[in-house]
């Protein structure tokens, strides 16, 4: 049941169990690396919620780790670049300046950018490698 299991969704659980080491880093040392961009202390404890959701149904569904982790990444990313707007309309100001915001500029902002694509790039790689039988069917309809 579910979807097969290549190689890369090892890689998407063992992400996405490491959480709450993200979260310990956050909490007990000040180092957010997973959702930097967050400031809102209830708004990175939703995230976290969600995220140990995330790797419950990633170690219990483990056919849907590819799936999971992508919509993960997905919602990471997307939050990401609305934070990071937000932040380039508030700071311009309607000044003119065209700077870029201190978030884009922050090295946990790039760390975190840089582990969220990676696994966005390895979620993509590994669902772009399971079966389509929907395209077999296609392909046996053009042969007759």
């Amino acid at each position: 049941m579910g979807l097969p299991r290549p190689y890369t969704i090892s890689i998407v659980q063992i992400y996405l169990l490491a959480t709450p080491i993200f979260i310990l880093l956050d909490l007990l040392l000040g180092v957010n690396l997973r959702v930097a961009f967050l400031q809102d202390h209830d708004i990175k404890v939703t995230y976290y919620g969600g995220a140990l959701f995330a790797a419950v149904f990633a170690v219990l569904l483990p056919g849907y780790a590819l799936l999971i982790g992508a919509i993960e990444g997905f919602i990471n990313m997307a939050s990401f670049a609305a934070v990071s707007w937000w932040h380039l309309i508030m700071e311009a100001g309607g000044s003119g300046q065209s700077a870029p915001p201190a978030l884009l500029t922050d090295v946990a902002s790039q760390i975190n950018f840089l582990l969220t694509g990676t696994m966005l790039i390895v979620c993509y790689v590994g669902l772009r490698r399971l079966p389509r039988p929907w395209l077999e069917c296609d392909r046996s309809a053009e042969r007759d």
